[in-house]
């Protein structure tokens, strides 16, 4: 595989931990494959409702434009057949709906070319029944059409896009169930640390901050709990050491 793929791939993932990096990578798809937009779609379908776009990380391009593509979606040739295709199934635009179907198409006429856009491949990348995700390249009328070589590049990148939103999905949910729990436990009047490596605090609600701030009895130096007097640091650590030993799992063999 091409360096600049490997290198892709490896931007792909680092994005499911931090969603910020989408554009950029994107953005380096884009510009390997010399292409004029690359966009990661999310596509919501509910009962007797039009497709509705629920999430388009993109590289840049007018928002104008992408905004009339949300209205535009049903004027798509084949788009039905298309969101139902096989993941990971690179679709020239052209080969799939035929090149006639698709010069003669109100898409064509009032979306595509005004951009100076030639032609597109869409891979489908996730399924569910209520959404499809797809990852969409368009080409410039100046560039030669999207080959075949073009078309396997991004079907090679399509599995590891999904593992990427997949663990992304689980990275969100973690996160949302964190924050519900920091929100209970700042709801205490109790102060609450959470520690590490011997009385490093890691996490501290909001009691627990206010009870260092006053430093009346408990301080913490470079961000390791102490006691604030000297004669009650070594009975302090006797308890959280206890504590700790209390609640450690014994080692099965």
């Amino acid at each position: 595989m091409h360096p600049a793929v490997n290198d892709l791939i490896s931007r792909i993932y680092d994005c499911a931990v931090e969603p910020s990096g989408w554009d950029r990578t994107l953005q380096a798809l884009r510009d390997h494959l010399s292409l004029a937009y690359v966009g990661l779609s999310v596509v919501a379908f509910e009962p007797a409702k039009p497709p509705r776009p629920v999430l388009m990380r993109g590289t840049d391009w007018d928002a104008d434009w992408i905004a009339r593509l949300v209205g535009a979606i049903d004027s798509l040739p084949g788009f039905e057949r298309m969101r139902l295709a096989p993941l990971d199934q690179p679709m020239l635009f052209r080969d799939f709906v035929g090149a006639e179907v698709f010069d003669q198409s109100p898409f064509r006429r009032d979306w595509v070319e005004p951009q100076g856009l030639r032609d597109a491949c869409n891979v489908p990348v996730l399924q569910r029944p209520e959404m499809t995700a797809m990852l969409t390249a368009w080409a410039a009328q100046g560039r030669a059409p999207l080959s075949t070589h073009d078309a396997e590049t991004l079907a090679a990148i399509a599995p590891h896009l999904r593992r990427a939103v997949l663990i992304g999905e689980q990275f969100a949910q973690a996160r949302a169930e964190a924050a519900i729990g920091s929100n209970l436990l700042n709801s205490l009047a109790t102060a609450v640390f959470l520690l590490a490596d011997t009385n490093r605090i890691t996490w501290a609600n909001d009691a627990a901050q206010a009870l260092l701030s006053d430093a009346g009895h408990l301080r913490a130096p470079g961000g390791w709990l102490g006691a604030a007097a000297s004669a009650a640091a070594r009975p302090l650590g006797e308890a959280l050491a206890a504590a700790v030993a209390r609640m450690r799992l014994p080692v099965l063999r």
